[in-house]
């Protein structure tokens, strides 16, 4: 394994502090922020959003628990996704929902629009990937010119990626491909391609 260093670029990404939600002055800056980050490249930062460090460690845990599991417990796990059964623990949506009433408060619609069709009993797409990249060799890093992930958008009408110390996470910028750097008390957050 190589243990070269290189500087890296990063993006210029923007925070957007969701604690200052419930303050009507607060929820007109915040709109304007979103709606400009939006536009910029659909990538920002999210702090005060109230989850503790305590708590997304206990997440990455949980992940590395379950990673560690025989295969064979593992694939008793498997959700059968093709028919919408996404069973599991789901948050209390303190990050989601608030987000999706500001995106339609944006839009000038009503609020609760893209949050009616986030509903926890009902069928959708929400969920909490855990995923695990293993390291591969020189020859395989070289048969794919280096790229883990290449360039997509992701079909969630919300991402949200949480603290890891190492950076591999690229958003496309005019300037070019830039890392983007993460930060232990924000999430970055990415919104989906819509046309």
């Amino acid at each position: 394994m190589s243990t070269e260093s290189y500087t890296l670029e990063y993006a210029d990404l923007d925070a957007l502090d969701i604690s200052r939600l419930n303050d009507p002055q607060g929820k007109q800056e915040l709109a304007s922020q979103v709606l400009s980050f939006v536009n910029k490249n659909g990538f920002f930062y999210v702090k005060g959003h109230g989850l503790t460090g305590d708590q997304i460690k206990r997440q990455y845990s949980i992940g590395r628990e379950l990673f560690n599991l025989p295969l064979e417990e593992k694939l008793r796990c498997i959700a059968n996704t093709e028919a919408g059964d996404f069973r599991g623990y789901k948050p209390r949506s303190t990050v989601l929902l608030p987000l999706l009433r500001l995106f339609a408060y944006v839009l000038e619609i009503d609020e609760s629009y893209f949050a009616s069709r986030h509903r926890y009993e009902a069928r959708g797409l929400e969920y909490l990937r855990y995923m695990k990249y293993f390291p591969r060799t020189e020859a395989e890093d070289a048969a794919v010119n280096n790229i883990w992930a290449k360039g997509h958008t992701d079909y969630n009408t919300l991402t949200f990626l949480f603290h890891q110390p190492v950076s591999g996470l690229q958003v496309q910028t005019p300037e070019g491909w830039k890392y983007v750097k993460s930060f232990e008390d924000t999430i970055i957050v990415n919104v989906a391609y819509v046309s």
